[in-house]
Parts: C-alpha cells; sequence; structure tokens
C-alpha cells in the first residue's frame, strides 16, 4: 500500500510491501520539477540519477533541489518528500543545504534516527502528520515557521487555494484582483515566491487534480474540473513533470489530507 500525506507546504508519499512497482510499472523516467525532494529508504540503499550526465548515487537518503533532472529506482519502504518551491520549509532547504549545490546526501546516523521515528509511528498507529514534521526536525528544518509575503500575493495563493479549477484566462483575474499590470504581478510574484506563476498554477492544476480523484471523481472528470483539457493532457503533464504513468495507481493508494 501507498500512503500520501497532503499539506499546504508538502506532500509525502510512504511506499512498502512492494507496491512502488505499482504504482509506478517498475519504471520512472528521468524528469524535473518545481518541488523539492526529501527520499529516504526505510530498510536499505536507494540509487538515484542525478543531472543530465546520469551520475549514480546510491544511499540511504538524499535531498534533491528543485528543477533538476533525476530518477528514482523503485524501491519498497521509501519515503518521498516533495516540498513545494514556494513554502518557508523549502527556503530553509534551499539555505541549509542546496546554496551551491543540486543535492545532498543525508548521513547515515540521520537516516538511522529518521527509521527509529518512523517505526514508532508503524509499531503504535501513531500520527502521520506529527511524525513527518518531526522528520523534518530531524533534518534540521522547522515546519512551523512562517515566512512574511506581500499582502497581494497572499491573497492570491488564497484566490488558488480555494478555487475549483484553474482555467484559461486565470492569471489575468488574478493579476486584476492585484490592480497590477500583468508583466508587475508576474515579476511581483515570482520575486515574492521563488517560482513563476505559471509553474506555480501548474503544480495547482495537478494537486487538485489529484484531490478530486480521491474524492471519489474518476480521473477525465478530476482532470477536466481542475483545468485539463482532458485526462490525456493530464497524463501528459504527469509524466513530464515526475516521470511515470498515471494509469493504475489508484487501487494501492491512501491519502490524507491535512
Amino acid at each position: 500500500m501507498i500512503d500520501v500525506l497532503m499539506t499546504n507546504q508538502y506532500a509525502l508519499i510512504y511506499s512498502n510491501d512492494g507496491d512502488s512497482g505499482k504504482l509506478t510499472h517498475n519504471t520512472i523516467e528521468k524528469h524535473k520539477h518545481t518541488y523539492q525532494h526529501i527520499i529516504i529508504n526505510l530498510n536499505d540503499v536507494c540509487t538515484v540519477s542525478i543531472g543530465t550526465e546520469d551520475k549514480i548515487i546510491s544511499c540511504t537518503g538524499i535531498m534533491i533541489d528543485s528543477n533538476v533532472p533525476h530518477t528514482v529506482t523503485p524501491n519498497d519502504d521509501t519515503l518521498i518528500y516533495l516540498v513545494d518551491k514556494t513554502t518557508t520549509i523549502a527556503s530553509q532547504l534551499s539555505t541549509k543545504y542546496f546554496k551551491d549545490k543540486a543535492y545532498d546526501i543525508l548521513p547515515d546516523s540521520r537516516v538511522d534516527e529518521i527509521r527509529q521515528e518512523w517505526d514508532k509511528y508503524i509499531n503504535n498507529n501513531g500520527d502521520m502528520l506529527k511524525t513527518s514534521n518531526r522528520i523534518l526536525e530531524l533534518c534540521q528544518i522547522n515546519p512551523e515557521v512562517v515566512g512574511k509575503t506581500d499582502e497581494r500575493i497572499t491573497k492570491v495563493l488564497e484566490i488558488i487555494e480555494h478555487s475549483e479549477g484553474i482555467y484559461e484566462g486565470f492569471v489575468d483575474d488574478l493579476t486584476m484582483r492585484c490592480g497590477l499590470s500583468k508583466s508587475r504581478f508576474c515579476h511581483l510574484f515570482k520575486e515574492q515566491m521563488g517560482m513563476s506563476i505559471t509553474s506555480y498554477l501548474l503544480c495547482s492544476k495537478i494537486f487538485k487534480a489529484y484531490h478530486y480523484n480521491f474524492s471519489g471523481m474518476n480521473m477525465t472528470e478530476s482532470a477536466v474540473r481542475a483545468g485539463f483539457n482532458s485526462l490525456s493532457h493530464f497524463s501528459e503533464t504527469h509524466k513530464k513533470m515526475f516521470g511515470y504513468s498515471l494509469s493504475g495507481y489508484k487501487p494501492y493508494v491512501n491519502i490524507h489530507i491535512r
């Protein structure tokens, strides 16, 4: 079974019992996206290919910055964090680990601590969110830090979060609500959030589609409601960003939204 915890700052994916292969059909193609990664194998090593030169790394845990080409060999008992680039968690990761490099390998001693924390969660039927945040703290990341954002951008983020989908003309509507020119709005958003409004909306659209699908809609309805033109449009975008196909994954996934 695969468990997915979704928060307003990150998603945590936990795969065990051989289901990572079912999710990805045993192949993840090289891809890149705006999310930062924390990847931890809970009982062995993970194999990661990094960069355009396909540098192969075997380790128990690794952090990967956003927009770095990579692929991960599917493995059982693995924790994968997808951290939203616009969040304070991502800002802390960038400052501590990605100042002058695309990735950072976690020391085995820290991974051992993380494994112990996860074992407590599994053995005691604990709280996934509390355990996840404790793991971030073990990585010297404070998940409770609140950043300062321009009030116009804060308003935009709230609009995006509560919108049914991301449809044609959405950026123009956001620009009008902010009372800015489109070029000024796009510049301010990237300056404040560290990524373009286009990239942010694409990520939001993907996670809205996930949310609708796990709430009971079929995949086609979910994709269109989130703002994709069709299921094939969603599937192509998803594979480009995450390296694997959507087909066949849902029967093996539990989702927790916090």
